[in-house]
């Protein structure tokens, strides 16, 4: 026991987003600009929103993707990183309804070591499910080795993809 020292946990955050999966495996991945890793489109609830509308929202930030009309299965709230949580929210897709190059990214920050404004996600790809130790950390690799080993497949598959009249870029 450590005498005078009072440790306090601190809340987790809970980022909201969707994963995209074709009927061949891959999933929509966009490139976190300035990082090396790829990620599922993510981000945090503003205050009152669902986690569905702020997945939907950060899709329509990311990647300029409008994915209003498609059925999301709620895989639920998952154990992310030691401190965030990740909702995610997953949906059958036709590769050719998201065309990677056409995705724009309208949500920036600014570079703190260039003062430049920068696209939070700067490139986007359709990555083989085999592949995603190739491309994504630790964690989300985690999340989705462990939704695929539960099925996620198999009950997606039970969907009828979406095609690009549901899932378009945004200009």
């Amino acid at each position: 026991m450590r005498h005078g020292l009072i440790t306090q946990t601190m809340p987790k955050t809970v980022s909201c987003g969707v994963l995209l999966i074709t009927e061949d495996l891959e999933v929509f991945l966009a490139h976190s600009t300035g990082t090396r890793h790829w990620d599922v489109l993510k981000g945090q609830a503003e205050a009152g929103e669902k986690p569905l509308a702020a997945a939907l929202r950060e899709a329509r930030e990311e990647a300029g993707l409008d994915l209003s009309a498609i059925e999301f299965e709620d895989l639920g709230v998952l154990d992310y990183r030691p401190n965030k949580l990740l909702h995610l929210f997953a949906a059958r897709v036709t590769k050719a309804s998201v065309a990677p190059a056409q995705c724009v990214c309208t949500s920036f920050f600014v570079d703190e070591r260039t003062g430049a404004r920068r696209p939070e996600m700067d490139r986007f790809a359709w990555t083989p499910m085999a592949n995603i130790a190739q491309f994504c950390g630790p964690s989300l690799r985690r999340v989705l080795e462990e939704q695929f080993a539960a099925g996620l497949a198999d009950r997606l598959a039970l969907q009828t993809p979406r095609t690009q009249l549901s899932v378009r870029a945004q200009a």
